[in-house]
């Protein structure tokens, strides 16, 4: 799959797997959940890979869009962003959850 279709079915499981169990829970109860439905939309995963803070996370691995999901919000939409790995796309990041992270990381590619 393609990186962006696969954004996006993850961001579908995650709306899923929020809607059924709202916010507020344990992280570990939404990481089972958003493994059961990728498995059953059989997106590829792996749990718990250790990699170093968001950006460095897409370089690390290689990747260029990835999802990053605060459950804690009762509308997941409002801790939904994607992050891109592209000097071109990185300035129009959003900066909701580190403004410090977009100028680090629009730095970086410079």
């Amino acid at each position: 799959m393609e990186s962006i279709a696969v954004s996006d079915g993850i961001i579908g499981a995650a709306f899923e797997v929020h809607r059924i169990l709202g916010s507020g829970l344990l992280d570990s109860a939404y990481e089972e959940c958003l493994c059961y439905e990728s498995s059953q939309r059989e997106l590829g995963f792996r749990r718990q890979v250790p990699l170093p803070i968001v950006l460095t996370y897409l370089k690390a691995a290689n990747k260029h869009v990835g999802p990053l999901m605060n459950f804690n919000e009762p509308v997941l939409k409002n801790g939904l962003d994607r992050v891109v790995n592209d000097a071109a796309e990185l300035q129009s990041f959003s900066p909701r959850f580190s403004p410090r992270l977009r100028a680090s990381a629009v730095k970086e590619k410079l």
